[in-house]
């Protein structure tokens, strides 16, 4: 027996394209799918009346908008937790909370309107951040968000930009491993997420 769930078919030809690769189960398989067409539904079995959902209510819709376009308050979360990780005192503690609280980072009004809270959190990450972690963190932005990116590309890339020299460590070190430090780094605040 089985239980296949398809997401989101679009033409009934779809559906007959698909419909032989599935073969015919016994008494208890059943196979699920979601579209946006009635016809589309009725096609793959006029025998049955498809389920129609209702329309999202003014709170549903809200907090599904809420969901899909800030994902990151919890990623913001994580970073903040990372943030106060590094703060040993309660004077540090304070500080991070007078900086998120009341706004005295440069351009924080601005933040504000369009993310809020979020962004508050990343430019007080970005700010604690050491120097030579920021330009490694700012070219992350040449990615989209969710991208899977190479390690082994990535410090290369950033050797390539001039963000990692011989300078940064000594003869013994390599220069891909002074990256892979800065890239663990970004890893320990929380910024960068391992897959």
């Amino acid at each position: 027996r089985y239980l296949v769930v398809l997401d989101d078919i679009w033409r009934s030809e779809d559906w007959d394209i698909l419909k032989p690769a599935l073969p015919r189960g016994r008494k208890g398989s059943k196979i699920l799918f979601t579209t946006r067409n009635r016809n589309v539904a009725l096609h793959a079995d006029p025998c049955n009346t498809p389920v129609e959902l209702s329309p999202l209510t003014d709170d549903e819709s809200w907090i599904l908008l809420s969901r899909r376009a800030f994902p990151l308050n919890k990623t913001a979360i994580i970073v903040l937790g990372s943030l106060l990780a590094r703060k040993q005192s309660l004077d540090d503690w304070e500080t991070v909370h007078r900086n998120f609280f009341h706004g005295h980072l440069k351009g924080l009004q601005q933040l504000d309107h369009q993310y809020g809270a979020v962004n508050r959190i990343l430019v007080l990450s970005y700010n604690d951040m050491p120097y030579h972690l920021k330009p490694c963190f700012l070219y992350l932005a040449h990615y989209p968000e969710d991208w899977e990116i190479s390690k082994k590309e990535l410090i290369r890339l950033w050797i390539a930009e001039g963000f990692i020299s011989p300078l940064s460590g000594s003869e013994e070190i390599l220069m891909e491993d002074v990256g892979e430090q800065f890239l663990e780094e970004l890893i320990d605040r929380s910024l960068v997420q391992v897959w």
